[in-house]
């Protein structure tokens, strides 16, 4: 919401419309992605990861033809190239993402999701010369400290629950 907040007020400017639209479809999306790591999380503990990141990737290809008639163009072979690194570099994130979610609990793997803004910013800043903004730079610098909180209080619960199961062993 740190990040979001100057796209929110900045009504009064020719593209501060779009820009609230733009933050708000993010939003939308992080919502979007909430839950798919949350189903991820369940069907991972009955499905093998390749099955899951299988249909994730037929399911958004199909999905993706839906746009066709709304000005789809083929890409210059450059653009291609790009294209099929990034599918593939994404879908490499998917199997480990996944697997991740088998293994361990959303609330343990989450937190780990919040260091692709620190990414994002040191590869904008290295390759493409963007400068963050203070707003960014807060909201990033706040993350680690709460992720790194909300881990701990999630092992500690795990301990507690530990605990509790073996005095009831007693």
């Amino acid at each position: 919401m740190v990040v979001m907040s100057p796209q929110l007020t900045d009504m009064g400017t020719a593209s501060g419309p779009l820009r609230a639209l733009g933050a708000v479809v993010a939003l939308g999306s992080a919502l979007m992605s909430a839950l798919a790591h949350i189903f991820i999380r369940k069907l991972s503990q009955t499905e093998p990861t390749t099955a899951i990141v299988f249909w994730f990737i037929i399911t958004s290809a199909l999905l993706s033809l839906l746009i066709i008639p709304y000005g789809w163009v083929l890409p210059a072979p450059v653009t291609l190239a790009l294209l099929i690194g990034i599918g593939v570099i994404g879908g490499l994130g998917q199997i480990c993402l996944t697997a991740a979610y088998s293994h361990a609990d959303a609330s343990v793997v989450a937190p780990f999701e919040y260091s692709s803004m620190i990414f994002a910013i040191a590869i904008g800043w290295s390759f493409f010369g963007e400068i963050p903004s203070r707003t960014v730079l807060s909201g990033a610098a706040r993350d680690p400290g709460r992720r790194a909180d909300q881990l701990e209080r999630t092992q500690a619960e795990r301990d507690a629950q530990d605990d509790c199961g073996r005095l009831g062993d007693r």
